[in-house]
């Protein structure tokens, strides 16, 4: 099941060729279903099985966002994650990622990404086969491996019950310095990763959102 979230994804930097949108399609969730494209579902990957259980739409702090809301029980494991829909990156080319965050206990904490996608070489991908991050074929686009990604180092500090931007700058690697299976490969999707984490007692439930995905 994919979900789309209110991201804000990357925006390009003067070396890219771009009007300055949004690539990230459906970032602003303002799509007649406001889900579509967002990936909460990963029943190829163990400790996320049951992520779609603890993601869903919802509201927070008066806007329309990916609200993921689960015990400490679960979200101090592995936490709870969304992806934004794909977007397309090219070779060489700079961007400016961005996504707007927002927490309810001081106990929640986020691990944000920006990641770089690459065309699964094989003729028939098994999503246990290749012992990294993967994305199965679907909408429109091949299945994909993940050859890198940027930390956007999101800290405890972001303010509680208040919507906060948190950006990067991301240039995308040349083939040569990316590599699937030993072979150059060329990062051609990109995707931000929110994940929440929770700290302290099993008696917290942890509620945070993302939203305003971006990526130019």
């Amino acid at each position: 099941m994919k979900i789309h979230l209110l991201l804000a994804l990357l925006a390009p930097l003067c070396l890219a060729a771009s009007d300055g949108s949004n690539l990230i399609p459906n970032g602003d969730m303002k799509a007649a279903d406001p889900t579509q494209g967002f990936f909460i579902s990963f029943p190829y990957q163990g400790a996320y099985v049951k992520n779609a259980d603890f993601v869903k739409l919802g509201q927070l702090g008066g806007r329309t966002c990916i609200v993921m809301q689960g015990t400490d029980k679960y979200a101090g494991m592995k936490g709870m994650k969304v992806l934004s829909p794909l977007a397309k990156v090219e070779e060489g080319k700079s961007y400016k990622a961005s996504v707007d965050l927002y927490r309810e206990l001081k106990q929640t904490h986020f691990k944000v990404f920006v990641e770089l996608y690459a065309e699964d070489p094989r003729p028939n991908p098994s999503i246990s086969s290749v012992q990294t991050m993967q994305i199965p074929a679907g909408d429109g686009h091949p299945a994909l491996v993940e050859v890198y990604k940027r930390d956007l180092n999101i800290k405890t500090g972001i303010p509680l019950n208040e919507w906060t931007k948190v950006e990067t700058d991301l240039q995308v690697p040349a083939k040569e310095n990316l590599k699937v299976l030993g072979k150059p490969a060329v990062a051609s999707y990109a995707t931000i990763k929110v994940i929440v984490l929770g700290a302290g007692s099993f008696d917290f439930i942890h509620t945070a959102g993302a939203t305003n995905f971006q990526l130019k």
